[in-house]
């Protein structure tokens, strides 16, 4: 089931919950690791070209959620540190760095200002 860039929901003995699916071909290191043959083919798949549309498609989707909201990604958010042993450091180089993506960031710090806390 491919939920990139879209909201499922899923029926359950509880009642019902969402899943959304972020930006799909993430190498992780935020927008600028994205390269143009990333945005060509995410263009060709489902309609995304650039970094704002991206964050818009995944807020969308998010602010629609029916019941809790699980947020499926390749990546985490950028913003969870930038050590080797953060939840989105890099650790296989020797400079370590956030490589967490800012488009799920940006999605996942406008759901919380209004009250949406998602889960991932």
């Amino acid at each position: 089931l491919d939920v990139a860039y879209r909201r499922v929901e899923v029926p359950s003995a509880t009642g019902v919950f969402s899943v959304v699916g972020a930006r799909p071909l993430s190498w992780g290191g935020g927008i600028q690791a994205t390269t143009k043959k990333s945005w060509a083919l995410l263009k060709e798949l489902y309609g995304v070209s650039t970094p704002e549309e991206s964050t818009g498609v995944i807020t969308d989707a998010l602010l629609g959620a029916v019941g809790p909201a699980i947020v499926v990604a390749h990546q985490g958010p950028a913003g969870l540190g930038e050590e080797a042993a953060s939840i989105c450091g890099r650790d296989w180089t020797a400079t370590p760095a956030d490589f967490g993506d800012d488009d799920l960031r940006d999605c996942l710090a406008s759901a919380r200002s209004i009250g949406v806390p998602p889960a991932l």
